[in-house]
């Protein structure tokens, strides 16, 4: 549990970096995001993680998991995916029904759910949101799924 601590707190220190230089600079130097609309995005297609795993990625790499601002974004995101799953940065860990950004703490301001969405099968707790064929979904948190990254904390 240290060790992931101290993982966070790093990826925060290099996050405020990074944060200083995007207000002077709007081409960030950070390896593997790319400007996707108006916000930089990273999208790992290789490796599969958890979604707290995936979270901890994001900070590690000065990020945070993704959420996004509109329908423009979304599509953006959507054409650049090789794979049909994605964590996003979009939970409902504190409350059903209440699904929340990680990078800003606030409610989700863009969601597109797939049919019949949100929603718990066989009562089994789904809190975190997914990126499933192009459209939002629910899946249990320590399911091992590729992940979407943005740069800010803005959404």
């Amino acid at each position: 549990m240290e060790r992931i601590l101290n993982a966070i707190d790093e990826a925060k220190e290099k996050l405020d970096g990074i944060q200083a230089k995007l207000e002077g600079n709007p081409e960030p130097d950070t390896p593997g995001f790319e400007r996707i609309g108006s916000r930089y995005f990273f999208i790992e297609h290789e490796d599969r993680k958890s979604w707290t795993g995936a979270e901890i990625a994001c900070r590690q790499k000065g990020g945070y998991l993704a959420a996004f601002q509109n329908q423009e974004e979304f599509d953006g995101i959507k054409e650049k995916l090789q794979i049909a799953v994605y964590w996003l940065g979009i939970n409902q860990k504190i409350k059903e029904g209440d699904f929340v950004s990680v990078a800003s703490g606030k409610p989700a301001t863009f969601l597109n759910w797939m049919l019949d969405e949100p929603f718990n099968y066989d009562d089994i707790k789904e809190d975190c949101v997914l990126l499933v064929l192009g459209q939002m979904s629910t899946r249990q948190c320590d399911l091992g799924f590729h992940f979407i990254c943005q740069l800010d904390n803005k959404v």
